[in-house]
Order: C-alpha cells, then structure tokens, then sequence
C-alpha cells in the first residue's frame, strides 16, 4: 500500500486472488464486489478491522476492489 498504488499490476494481482477467494464463500460478480468494496469503506467494524493493520488500508483496499471489478476482463 506504501510502495503500490491502487492500479498497479501488484495490487490488483492480490485483489485478482482476494475476488477469487471472496467468490469460494459466497457466489461472487464483479457488481456483488463493488458491493462489498463499498462496505468496507462505509462500514465502521470494517474500517476499524482494515486499519487495524494499517492506516487508510480500508480505503484502499476499497478503490482497488473497484478498479478491478471495472477494469479487469478475466471474468
């Protein structure tokens, strides 16, 4: 998150496997993703559970779930 932005080909590497994942628990598309992008960044148990590990990780774990749910034409 320091060293990447949002975009990046690292970071949407990982947001690749997090939407896999996410898909194994509970029937997943990309619409249903940036759904939950977007309760990760509006929701306070899940702000306070991401920037537990880091500061701001909430947001930005939100904007990459976004970018790649518009931008990424694997599924």
């Amino acid at each position: 998150m320091d060293k990447n932005e949002y975009n990046s080909k690292k970071v949407q590497k990982l947001i690749f496997k997090h939407f896999k994942l996410v898909g194994t628990l509970n029937p997943t598309n990309k619409e249903s993703y940036i759904e939950l992008a977007n309760l990760y960044c509006e929701h306070e148990d899940f702000i306070v559970f991401f920037d537990n590990y880091h500061k701001g990780l909430a947001q930005f774990m939100s904007k990459s779930m976004i970018y790649f749910a518009n931008n990424d034409s694997r599924n």
